[in-house]
């Protein structure tokens, strides 16, 4: 049996995996030792961002017993049969402490409930949330308010860090690296994909509540999104030059309806080189959006139904404007591209060195457990 670790981290979701930015380094400075497990698309971000990492290898007990943590950090999936939530069962069969790790505020009824209808049927002892209003929304499903601790992104310090390399490098050069067959002259629009899936799955997919059509030959809300995009770019005098960023779980072969629209690809590693090569970038809810923000890209997220805008704290915060109609598609992107939209700057709302936060939140569980 391996010696006693301090913290174990677990992430399965690329979206967790974000949270870990700086977090092994930061706990390490306050004299903590951790060690990270992973699983399914988590392993390939883990990777990009040169964090070590070891593979569960077993059930939950085993991984308990191989690490023998004082605490379990936790990130979570919306899979009803996600690893994490029988890792924090077994945990609290043990009495060790249990933390989540939430990296946003999209689907917090599904980040704990398993195969059951409690939302917090499988919820650790503690949370970690970037912001208040992801804080405020666990306390809605009857989270306490005590037991969230609201930290930051420790993935914004690692995407301000990679911005002022990017800088030095100049965005003329980052672009014909990133997007060599980009014809010069034309601006560079990237489309941020997402996949329309997910535990609930009628959440991506068209209902009597969207705004938005697309082309009206299909239900996919990514698909209604790019179609409304694909219209809009059309319509503009010059055309830009389009090119998709593939959600890690895409595919090129998921747009092949689209193929003689879309200009350019972009796949595998971080997405940041990618964004900072665009004169601006249009998606929907994801992290990617953020990203964007936070390397001075002009964003604008696409969503087909106004209730969506929960699910992207950047909206409410200002930093992210949002089109939720085809007039507004058409008015903002072209806005968008001559540089006359622009949300808000996200240094203004957001404090770097979550990564310091969470480690010393950690340190203090350990120290005062309750």
């Amino acid at each position: 049996m391996d010696a006693e670790t301090s913290i174990l981290l677990f992430v399965e979701d690329p979206g967790a995996a974000n949270m870990l930015a700086g977090l092994s380094q930061a706990l390490s400075e306050t004299g903590l030792d951790a060690i990270v497990a992973a699983a399914d698309h988590a392993t390939e971000r883990l990777t990009h961002l040169g964090i070590d990492h070891i593979p569960p290898d077993g059930d939950a007990d085993a991984l308990l017993d191989r690490t023998r943590p004082r605490i379990l950090a936790a990130g979570c999936a919306e899979n009803p049969a996600a690893f994490g939530l029988r890792l924090i069962d077994a945990a609290r069969q043990r009495d060790i402490m249990t933390v989540g790790l939430i990296d946003g505020p999209s689907n917090p009824a599904y980040r704990f409930r398993g195969t059951g209808v409690d939302p917090l049927g499988h919820a650790p002892d503690r949370l970690i949330v970037p912001d208040p209003p992801t804080a405020a929304l666990f306390q809605d499903l009857g989270f306490a308010a005590g037991a969230i601790m609201v930290t930051g992104h420790p993935h914004f310090d690692a995407v301000s860090h990679s911005r002022t390399a990017l800088e030095n490098e100049g965005q003329a050069a980052v672009r014909a690296r990133v997007f060599p067959d980009a014809p010069a002259g034309r601006p560079l629009l990237l489309f941020a994909a997402e996949l329309s899936d997910g535990h609930d799955r009628a959440q991506f997919q068209r209902g009597e509540n969207y705004t938005l059509t697309g082309r009206g030959g299909s239900v996919v809300r990514t698909d209604i999104v790019l179609e409304e995009v694909l219209d809009a770019v059309a319509a503009m005098p010059p055309r830009p030059t389009l090119a998709v960023r593939l959600h890690p779980k895409n595919t090129a072969a998921d747009f092949l309806t689209y193929r003689d629209e879309i200009d350019l690809f972009s796949a595998g590693g971080l997405p940041l080189e990618a964004l900072f090569a665009a004169d601006a970038v249009v998606g929907m809810s994801s992290m990617v959006m953020w990203e964007a923000a936070l390397l001075g890209r002009p964003t604008l997220a696409i969503l087909p139904r106004a209730m969506e805008k929960g699910w992207l704290s950047a909206i409410g915060l200002g930093i992210v404007p949002v089109a939720t109609s085809r007039d507004d598609i058409h008015r903002m992107l072209a806005d968008l591209l001559a540089g006359r939209l622009m949300g808000r700057n996200p240094a203004e709302v957001i404090e770097l060195g979550a990564a310091r936060r969470i480690a010393a939140a950690l340190a203090a569980q350990i120290t005062r457990p309750d």
